[in-house]
């Protein structure tokens, strides 16, 4: 008798044990093992996807204008602190980093001009519903604090347009710099771009205001060029 009564003991602990692990998984990928598998089998719409680092060198053909500072590079996408929520996405088939400006030691600004930086973050999903969902956690973190810097913003663009858009607040942006965010997704691709423009020089505080207006209009200008480009790729 005693023997039963200690295997379903047992029993019990490895199911509080098993439940607590679902648990855990659930929560920072938003999903179960199962279900990530029969994404990435199955049910995968991003066949015909190019890889995500491809996508991102396509902001060569979409913004000539723009020489490539950092190629294209790996990532795995994740919300952390100072984030309000620590969550890594899941059913993700690839996803790259890349930056492009003017400004830096691969391609100096003139003298006299502005740092000009624009970074592209792209994510290939299995399936057209995780992007969307990826998209819309991003876009409730963001509509209080930018995720990975902490930085206070405010919309200026969405929900009605395809994306949406936020301008730094400039006090909270880097000295001296203009910011703007562009996120968005296509069929199973989720995109976020990052324009920046630094002034070396400035007299007057409120030549912030101007920064990050033409930040604004860099991210909203090339973020559309892209997404032309985008949509014409297959499997988008």
């Amino acid at each position: 008798m005693a023997s039963w009564r200690l295997l379903a003991l047992l029993a019990i602990g490895l199911g509080v044990l098993a439940l607590r692990g679902c648990e855990r998984y659930t929560q920072e990928f938003q999903t179960l093992p199962a279900l990530d598998w029969l994404d990435a089998g199955p049910f995968s719409q991003a066949g015909a996807v190019p890889p995500a680092a491809e996508l991102g060198r396509g902001m060569a053909q979409a913004a000539p204008y723009l020489p490539l500072r950092d190629d294209a590079v790996p990532y795995s996408p994740d919300v952390a602190p100072p984030g309000r929520t620590q969550v890594t996405a899941s059913g993700v088939r690839d996803a790259a980093r890349i930056s492009f400006g003017i400004g830096s030691a691969v391609a100096p600004a003139p003298p006299g001009r502005d740092e000009v930086s624009v970074s592209l973050e792209v994510i290939v999903f299995y399936r057209i519903q995780r992007a969307a969902a990826w998209a819309e956690l991003l876009t409730r973190e963001m509509d209080i604090r930018d995720p990975q810097s902490g930085a206070l913003q405010f919309r200026t663009g969405g929900p009605d347009g395809p994306d949406r858009v936020w301008v730094t607040v400039p006090r909270e942006a880097t000295a001296r710099t203009g910011e703007s965010t562009v996120l968005g997704d296509r069929g199973p691709v989720t995109f976020e771009l990052k324009a920046r423009i630094v002034r070396s020089t400035m007299q007057d505080p409120r030549e912030l205001v101007e920064l990050a207006g033409r930040a604004e209009a860099l991210a909203r200008a090339t973020a559309a060029a892209w997404t032309a480009w985008l949509i014409r790729q297959p499997g988008v």
